[in-house]
């Protein structure tokens, strides 16, 4: 995660970006935003993911399935494993070869229900020019980050963001450091995004029902669509203290 910029205090952005203040990292305190290296980097994960996971698990958002957190493991004394999984579903069309998101339903009850917004997952979060002061401490994701990863930026936070999610997903599994006996990381597995396997169905009928779609698809283009799904995981290491009750990502 050496793209984002970490702000430990007020400062002027290098980059346009998303700017997450600190109180919108899950679980994170100042000392921990102070850290460097597999440190910073496992408590942000945990920030991140977990943020991800509550924003999206029952949020109704289109291209985003059974998103879900791993059921608890131990994995040592006053130690267990957990994690999330992140699934993405994407429509290629086979007309134009392109690969994209599934269109927001236009007609019935349903009508521009599915779209995710920034704000849904980072309440106070702002979109930011470069030279910018954030005002207070966080976490600045940049624009160039993500388009790197074929995300869009949404222009204001209420537009739909489900293009800068899923790259900000898939760009995030991939630059997390697995634990090694020389890298003493607080991620203990995760899906290897170079060698992702995604899987393809026909389209369910409920997204092109005649009266309440689920989606904006159209029955007759059909023939021409298919949904492919990646799913992403990431699994991490979390340690409890008896004598004050806390909970802490563990590193080695």
């Amino acid at each position: 995660m050496d793209s984002l910029e970490i702000f430990v205090t007020s400062g002027n952005t290098a980059s346009a970006g998303v700017f997450i203040p600190l109180n919108d990292l899950l679980g994170m305190t100042q000392t921990e935003l102070e850290t460097t290296g597999t440190t910073l980097e496992g408590h942000l994960a945990y920030a991140f993911l977990n943020a991800l996971h509550s924003g999206l698990k029952d949020s109704g958002a289109l291209g985003f399935p059974e998103i879900s957190k791993l059921a608890p493991s131990g994995a040592g004394e006053n130690r267990f494993s957990e994690g999330v999984t992140l699934n993405i579903q994407r429509l290629i069309d086979l007309r134009t070869g392109s690969v994209g998101l599934i269109p927001l339903p236009t007609m019935g009850e349903n009508a521009g229900l599915g779209a995710v917004l920034l704000v849904d997952i980072w309440p106070n979060c702002e979109l930011l020019l470069a030279g910018i002061p954030t005002g207070e401490a966080g976490v600045l994701i940049p624009h160039n980050w993500i388009t790197a990863w074929g995300g869009t930026i949404p222009s204001v936070l209420a537009n739909d963001a489900r293009s800068w999610i899923t790259a900000f997903i898939v760009a995030l599994v991939h630059s997390l450091q697995r634990r090694t006996t020389a890298n003493p990381s607080a991620i203990t597995r995760k899906t290897d995004t170079t060698a992702i396997r995604v899987t393809g169905s026909a389209v369910p009928q409920e997204f092109y029902d005649a009266t309440n779609p689920l989606t904006g698809i159209l029955e007759p283009d059909l023939p021409y669509l298919r949904l492919i799904r990646e799913s992403l995981t990431v699994e991490y290491e979390m340690v409890v203290n008896p004598a004050n009750q806390t909970l802490e990502i563990y590193i080695p």
